[in-house]
């Protein structure tokens, strides 16, 4: 008799914990309810723009990549024929930003991007008007800092035969974002550069600008990226000109060899340059 009451009793505990167990799972905790949002907030940002699929968006493009937004998200950038020409430079062509040979596109653009996995592709709002890409020279690039920082789109082109320039882009809420560059109290959209910028740690990147009129010489610059303002801090710098321009030279050789190579920058180009 007792052991027939004992197993009622179990049996009941049972289909109790059963009950309870099963309650748990249609009534989710706090914790799990916050765990589930917090997944759902890691879905790419709504994108606005123009949306185009996916086949027209490679039909039109001059130049695709990946990059990497604020949040970490990662989309693919098209930079898209609007009306463009296409041709190969020859022997009349040739100065500091053509060698003959060159494959080069000539003509309007504009920029859409495409969340990962994704069929529609989104235009943005910048454009480029009488763009020269030069296929052969990279002279669309990108940039990374670091894996917790946003990547970098350049759109560079020839300034001169020691430079070569051009607006920095950075995806941030969905939108493609001109980056900008603060240098001593003034305000850039564009960045000038002889050899082009590489990441040196710790958000900042380097580059170098050769002097060939007055003064003689090169610059190392330091500019450290601040992703709350979408703003790449000028740091400072370091120069070799006229008496010091040919060990300059010879640092820039070793800066371009090693990607692991950078240049101490303590000293400020209005202090030294004037401007």
């Amino acid at each position: 008799m007792r052991k027939s009451i004992f197993l009622s009793l179990t049996a009941i505990l049972i289909s109790c914990l059963i009950i309870v167990l099963c309650s748990k799972q249609a009534h989710p905790t706090k914790n799990e309810v916050s765990s589930a949002n917090m997944t759902v907030s890691k879905s790419p940002t709504n994108l606005t723009g123009k949306k185009i699929s996916l086949k027209e968006a490679r039909r039109k493009s001059r130049y695709n990549t990946s990059l990497l937004d604020t949040t970490g998200q990662q989309y693919n950038v098209y930079v898209l024929a609007l009306q463009d020409k296409r041709w190969i430079a020859g022997p009349d062509d040739v100065w500091a930003g053509i060698s003959e040979g060159d494959e080069i596109f000539e003509g309007d653009y504009q920029i859409g991007i495409q969340p990962k996995n994704k069929q529609s592709v989104y235009i943005q709002g910048v454009k480029m008007k009488n763009y020269q890409y030069n296929k052969t020279r990279d002279m669309i690039f990108t940039l990374t800092l670091s894996m917790d920082q946003p990547n970098f789109l350049f759109l560079s082109t020839r300034e001169a035969s020691v430079s070569e320039g051009g607006p920095a882009y950075y995806l941030k809420d969905g939108k493609l974002t001109k980056a900008t560059f603060f240098e001593e109290g003034e305000t850039s959209q564009e960045l000038s550069f002889t050899s082009r910028p590489k990441p040196i740690g710790n958000n900042n990147i380097q580059l170098i600008n050769y002097w060939n009129g007055d003064p003689i010489g090169w610059e190392f610059s330091t500019y450290q990226f601040n992703k709350n303002s979408g703003t790449f801090i000028y740091k400072g710098a370091k120069f070799y000109i006229d008496n010091d321009s040919n060990e300059g030279e010879q640092v820039a050789k070793q800066w371009n060899n090693s990607s692991s190579f950078f240049v101490e920058t303590p000293q400020s180009r209005k202090d030294m340059l004037g401007f």
